[in-house]
Order: C-alpha cells, then structure tokens, then sequence
C-alpha cells in the first residue's frame, strides 16, 4: 500500500496538467485520486489507469467511487499541499518521520502483494524494525485499512510487540465480518489466555464459519475450558468431519488427565464418560443452544 500511495503522488506530479479521467477513488486511508477502472477481475481486484500509469487495489481497499464527468485537470499546487497536510498528520499520529514509514510500508506492501513466504519474510522483516523503531503505532492507525487477507499477519505483529496493548483490539476484531479475522482474534486471545475474553472466546464454537468453528475447538481445549465438554460431544454427530476430528481431538487434550494416556473415540464412550466426571466441575456447565455466535448466524462473507 504504501508503495502505492508514494506511487500516487508521483503520478499526480509529473502527468500533463490535462487527462481524461472519470471517476475519484477514495482509499481507506483517505488518499484520493482520480482514474479509471478498465479491468476487473474475478477475485475482486480493480485495474486502474491514471494518465499513462496502471494501479490495481482490491475492492475492500477503496472506500468510495465516485462516478463524475471530471476533465482530469490537476492543481499541482493543491495536491502537493495535500500531500504535505497528510504527511504531517501521519507524523503526528505515528510518531514517524516519512522515511521511516517508507520502510514500514515496503513490507506492508510485500504482505499484502506477497506469497506466503514473502509474507512470512515481511512480517520477520517488521518485527526486526521493532528494533529500532516503534512501529505499533503506524500499524495500529492503519489496521482499518488493511484486507482480511493482510489483517491475521498485522495482528500477530502487533501481538508480538505488545501483547497487552494488542488484546484490546482482539476484543474488538473478534466481532469482525471477516472469518480470517475472528479466527486470528480467537487464536491470540486464547495465546494470551485472557480469561475477560473467554465468554468471547466460546461464542466461535457456533459461528457461521466452519474454519473459525474448527480453530476455537482446539482453542478452548488449549485454555482448558472443560465446561463446553457437551458442546464438543455434540459435535461428534456433525456432518464436517473436520469438526468430528477437531472436537474429537480437544476433548482428549481437555481431559487428558483424567484419561491416564488414553483416547476415546466414539460418541456414546464420550457421553458415558461426560457423565461420570461432570459434577468434579466448579465453573458453570455451557450447552451450545445457550450460546450466542459472534455474527449473525446466517451471514456469510464473499470477498470482492
């Protein structure tokens, strides 16, 4: 992205004063251009002239289209100025020159554009910066901005370079549309075994999302809450098998104790045992028509 945007500004300097141009994109950062899209492709990524140049942004990059009859004329006096009053609220709110947003913003661009393992040498690449300057900051003003496809990775970020901070902003992206999103909130949250976040946590067991239901039955067995034990037995009935599995798995880690090295396997030995063992419970039992889904239960997310 911020390659992008620097790319933006160069475009806008150096273009003749007169193009034709039809529409103004605003981005989740607030940059405005003027462009036009002339492709769009079929995971949601627009192609954008401006003058002689080509960007592509993803939908969920670009705030707002405005569809307008503008001549493409460009006050470069403005947009220099504009440029500037950004520049100096980035500063203000970041707490970073420009020079070293620059660095930050070469690896948000590998994170967003990357393969995974140029995704994974970024993320190592901005927690080495960590070093020798505070990046928490930038990636917590830009965090709204970012797709469900980057935000995981800046979340983990964020979580490695202050994890208290990064809790509070779990709570709140746990609700996110985005499955990736709550699944990564969920994740962290139970790292952090933040017991606040445990009546949060337990709501992904019935979420719209097979994989954010899948993460938070290993979750909960993880931050060893044997009070769901009938939600996940219920789950042994579940037409996934990956939620068979993944229930079937956490009720062995969650009562690995009591079962001296062994496993069960069959939903009627998990009942047998369930009942044997209930009352040695002191936390309240959860049953999962009790259970409220993070989302809407009929939502389901598309991308583009």
């Amino acid at each position: 992205m911020g390659k992008r945007i620097f790319c933006i500004l160069s475009i806008l300097l150096f273009i003749p004063c007169v193009v034709s141009f039809s529409d103004t994109f605003t981005l989740q950062n607030g940059i405005t251009f003027d462009g036009k899209i002339i492709e769009e492709s079929s995971d949601g990524v627009y192609t954008i002239k401006i003058g002689s140049n080509i960007l592509k942004y993803k939908k969920d990059e670009i705030v707002n289209i405005e569809k307008n009859n503008k001549t493409g004329e460009i006050n470069l006096e403005e947009a220099k100025k504009e440029w500037e009053e950004k520049d100096k609220l980035l500063t203000e709110k970041t707490k970073l020159t420009k020079d070293q947003r620059a660095q930050i913003e070469a690896f948000i661009s590998r994170l967003q554009w990357g393969e995974e393992i140029d995704r994974v040498t970024a993320k190592n690449g901005l927690l080495e910066l960590q070093k020798t300057m505070n990046i928490f900051p930038y990636l917590e003003y830009y965090l709204p901005s970012y797709s469900p496809s980057t935000t995981p990775y800046i979340l983990e970020i964020l979580f490695k370079i202050d994890m208290n901070k990064t809790i509070r902003i779990l709570r709140e992206r746990i609700f996110d549309s985005a499955p990736s999103i709550r699944s990564k909130a969920i994740e962290l949250l139970a790292i952090a075994k933040d017991i606040e976040s445990y009546n949060l946590i337990i709501r992904g067991l019935v979420d719209p999302d097979i994989d954010v239901r899948i993460i938070t039955n290993y979750v909960v067995a993880h931050i060893g809450l044997k009070s769901i034990t009938p939600v996940l037995i219920e789950n042994l009935n579940n037409p996934e098998p990956q939620i068979v599995n993944s229930s079937k798995e956490a009720l062995n880690n969650l009562w690995k104790v009591e079962l001296n090295g062994k496993k069960i396997e069959s939903i009627n030995e998990w009942k047998d045992f369930w009942e044997t063992h209930k009352d040695e419970l002191n936390d309240p039992i959860i049953y999962k028509k009790d259970i409220e889904p993070l989302i809407d239960k009929d939502f389901q997310f598309f991308i583009g």
